[in-house]
C-alpha cells in the first residue's frame, strides 16, 4: 500500500475575506480551520486511513508537519481579517512596534519586526502616504531615519489590533486554560530572534 498526504485546500489560499460585520472569514470558526487537517491517504482504495491504520505508518516528522501547517492556516485567516481592516501582517507589525517605542530608526524598526530594508520601505512609503506614520532624520545624526505614528495611525493600529484580537480569542476560546499556557510555554521555548528569520511572503 502506498500512501501520500491529503492537504485541504485551504492551505493552499490566501487573503481569506470575512463575512460582512463578523471578522470570521466566510462564518469559518477558527476550530473549523485547524480541524482541517491532512490526511493520510491510501491510494490503491482512495479512502482515508483510520486512526489505527496512521498510527501504525511511519510517521517521522509529523510534529513538524501540524505545527507548520497549523501556522500557515492561521497566518492565512490572520491576514484575510487584517486585508478586511485595510492593514496586513506587515503594517500591523510596525505599527505595533511603534506603538510600543516610537520614534524608532527605520534600521531598528526592520530588525524588531524581522522585515527585510527594502520590504520595510516599500511599507512605510504606503503607511506614510494613508498618513499612519511620518519619517524625520535624526537631529544628531542626518544618516538615521526615525518613524513615529501619527493620531491616525494610533487609531488604524488599534483597529488591526481589535482584527487580531478577535482571532485570538477563538484560538484561546478552543483550548482549554492549561491547554493555552502549555502552547504559550512550547512557543516561547521554540521562538527565534527576530533577525534571524527575516518574515517573507506576506504581502506587503
Amino acid at each position: 500500500m502506498e500512501s501520500v498526504l491529503e492537504v485541504p485546500s485551504v492551505l493552499t489560499t490566501t487573503g481569506i475575506t470575512p463575512a460582512s460585520g463578523d471578522q470570521r472569514s466566510g462564518g469559518r470558526t477558527v476550530v473549523g480551520l485547524i480541524e482541517r487537517r491532512p490526511r493520510l491517504v491510501d491510494l490503491d482504495s482512495d479512502r482515508a486511513l483510520s486512526a489505527p491504520d496512521a498510527a501504525s505508518a511511519p510517521a517521522p516528522g509529523l510534529l513538524l508537519r501540524d505545527f507548520l501547517l497549523t501556522a500557515q492556516l492561521l497566518r492565512d485567516e490572520l491576514e484575510g481579517r487584517l486585508l478586511a481592516a485595510n492593514g496586513n501582517l506587515h503594517s500591523w507589525s510596525i505599527l505595533s512596534a511603534l506603538e510600543r517605542s516610537d520614534g524608532l530608526s527605520q534600521k531598528g524598526l526592520s530588525e524588531a519586526c524581522g522585515i527585510d530594508a527594502p520590504t520595510i520601505t516599500r511599507v512605510l512609503d504606503r503607511l506614510e502616504t494613508q498618513g499612519f506614520v511620518r519619517r524625520r532624520r535624526d537631529a544628531e545624526d542626518r544618516r538615521v531615519v526615525r518613524v513615529s505614528l501619527t493620531g491616525n495611525g494610533r487609531l488604524q493600529h488599534l483597529h488591526l489590533a481589535r482584527a487580531a484580537q478577535s482571532l485570538e480569542h477563538e484560538l484561546g476560546a478552543a483550548l482549554s486554560p492549561w491547554s493555552s499556557d502549555a502552547l504559550r510555554g512550547a512557543l516561547d521555548g521554540v521562538s527565534v530572534p527576530p533577525e534571524r528569520h527575516p518574515a517573507r511572503g506576506v504581502r506587503s
